[in-house]
């Protein structure tokens, strides 16, 4: 009984010691080196309210008049400025304190809710204690609030210093390992960089040393591909049109190699026959400029290869016409307004197609109908892929006759041959 009685009066003393005094937060204030701190749970302390908190209709009044009686709010933080925790007073017993404005409430706080900066709203059960350096303010509706300050305990004090000196050694060899690490990491770039140069001079000299083609995008400047000096675009329309397959906005990708004197010498495609594509290309296109790389200062002249995309836009339109073929030429008569015809700017092509039949078939066409498709044929050439076109150099219209039809059963009327052939001298003018 006397072991117990003296360890009751012990426990008494230290409380004693540690409690030093009451303090009233008015204003932002910082908890004093070697001090806590403490908002207690179950415990009357004054509160005091601004003087809103007493009128009808705003947020602290109705927090006052909840069954669990709620006061917001305290901030505290590292800075005075940008708090990191806001509690807010959940209590009973509450009542004007005696000798004190009816603004200051006695209080007895049951818990504690906490906005916490990262994880939202949490409730505490037990005493708020506020480490030493932090920044406390009563803020929303405390004017000010009784706090119980306490000096460290010896032993909190030496748990403190311990895991200071321990998150100090952790620190220290976190910063090691992080250097280690880092050093590690500059080690394995380096090597990375060292074996990234072997593989870009491995090869750059199996490419010069054996001849092969660069890429466009490998050389000091893209070439481009443009067309020959002098070039007949006319004739080299009609050979690109009898090649591409007839169609409708087509694309088609061809590969083309040039050597290190700036001769293109192979054409490769997926899409064309490269047989017949590779002597239309050698004849009428060329590199702007021979193919450059520069390694380790020094500049070399290599072949290169670089991508087309030859383009076909056809258009199909039919035209009917009357032949009246006779001594003085032939002469062509629209069937709509059964006049000679002198504008339609496919006349000349079907001209050719007559005058080309062998005369037996020239003089059977006399009178006759003749349908006929007319193909007008849009050819251009781009330096890129489809996807990657870097603009047109050349751009052709190529029209033809695509087929023709006789209609043996349609004949041009005598009397309108005859008005058209007693205009001879119009006639012979025209031919």
């Amino acid at each position: 009984m006397k072991k117990l009685f003296l360890a009751v009066l012990a426990l008494l003393a230290t409380a004693f010691v540690y409690a030093q005094k009451v303090v009233l937060l008015t204003t932002g204030s910082r908890v004093p080196e070697g001090k806590k701190w403490v908002v207690p749970l179950k415990r009357s302390i004054l509160v005091k309210m601004i003087p809103e908190a007493f009128q009808k209709g705003n947020m602290c009044s109705s927090g006052l008049l909840k069954d669990v009686p709620m006061i917001a709010g305290l901030s505290v933080g590292p800075t005075p400025y940008a708090p990191t925790d806001v509690y807010s007073i959940h209590c009973t017993g509450v009542k004007t304190a005696a000798a004190t404005t009816p603004a200051t409430l006695s209080v007895v706080p049951v818990y504690f809710l906490c906005n916490r900066i990262g994880h939202g709203i949490i409730r505490i059960d037990e005493n708020v204690v506020i480490k030493e350096g932090m920044y406390v303010m009563p803020t929303v509706c405390m004017a000010s609030i009784q706090v119980l300050e306490y000096d460290i305990a010896p032993a909190e004090m030496a748990a403190r210093n311990a895991a200071a000196v321990a998150a100090a050694k952790a620190e220290a060899a976190a910063e090691k390992a992080e250097a280690a690490a880092k050093k590690a990491e500059e080690k394995k770039q380096e090597e990375a960089e060292a074996q990234r140069k072997q593989q870009e001079e491995d090869y750059f000299r199996e490419r010069l040393d054996k001849g092969k083609p660069f890429g466009i995008d490998e050389l000091d400047r893209p070439v481009r591909i443009v067309l020959k000096e002098d070039v007949d675009t006319v004739m080299a329309g009609r050979e690109l049109a009898r090649l591409l397959p007839s169609g409708k906005r087509e694309f088609y990708s061809c590969r083309v190699e040039v050597d290190a004197t700036g001769n293109i010498i192979d054409v490769e495609s997926e899409d064309l026959n490269a047989e017949a594509l590779r002597p239309l290309v050698t004849k009428y296109l060329k590199p702007a400029r021979r193919g450059m790389v520069t390694h380790q200062h020094k500049q070399y002249e290599v072949p290169f290869y670089q991508y087309l995309t030859l383009q076909i836009i056809t258009e199909k339109k039919e035209v009917s016409s009357y032949v009246l073929a006779g001594k003085k030429g032939i002469v062509f008569i629209s069937p709509k307004t059964e006049q000679k015809d002198t504008t339609s700017p496919y006349v000349p092509f079907l001209r050719y197609y007559v005058n080309n039949l062998p005369e037996k078939e020239q003089k059977s066409l006399h009178r006759r109908l003749l349908h006929t498709v007319y193909v007008r044929q849009y050819i251009s050439i781009s330096n890129g892929k489809p996807s990657q076109l870097s603009g047109k150099f050349f751009e052709q219209v190529v029209p033809g006759i695509g087929a023709v039809e006789v209609d043996p059963n349609a004949r041009l009327k005598n009397e309108v041959a005859n008005k058209i052939v007693s205009g001879a001298l119009i006639l012979g003018s025209f031919l």
